[in-house]
């Protein structure tokens, strides 16, 4: 997770122990590379969710999607999508699990600095 102090308490750490859960802090500004949901299960998710609604629309004639039809659409997405086969790789590639520090170094030494972290970097004395 991202370090923000809302996701950080007492009572998530004590329940993330309690669990056998591994809590790993991320650096600031680099969640989008390091994330292990972001580097495959979603965009895997994103790709499926097209499809599925594009069978969708296809198969009714519809344009929009009804509320009632929702449910058994996310079904389809989470057996699709989300599976743990693709949680398991997006931890994989993203170097968190099993802990590989030189995916992570690849993955923040590609992202250019934004014009405003430059403006944050420490200045030279």
């Amino acid at each position: 997770m991202d370090n923000h102090s809302c996701h950080i308490s007492i009572e998530v750490i004590e329940l993330a122990q309690q669990n056998q859960i591994i809590l790993l802090l991320l650096p600031p500004s680099c969640t989008h590379a390091l994330q292990p949901l972001d580097t495959v299960t979603f965009s895997s998710a994103k790709q499926s969710w097209k499809r599925i609604v594009t069978r969708y629309f296809l198969r009714t004639g519809r344009k929009t999607i009804r509320k009632i039809d929702l449910p058994v659409l996310f079904k389809e997405l989470y057996s699709l999508a989300l599976t743990p086969k693709q949680v398991v790789a997006g931890f994989l590639r993203a170097g968190v699990w099993p802990f590989d520090s030189s995916a992570m170094k690849e993955k923040v030494a590609r992202q250019p600095l934004a014009a405003k972290q430059l403006n944050q970097l420490p200045q030279a004395t």
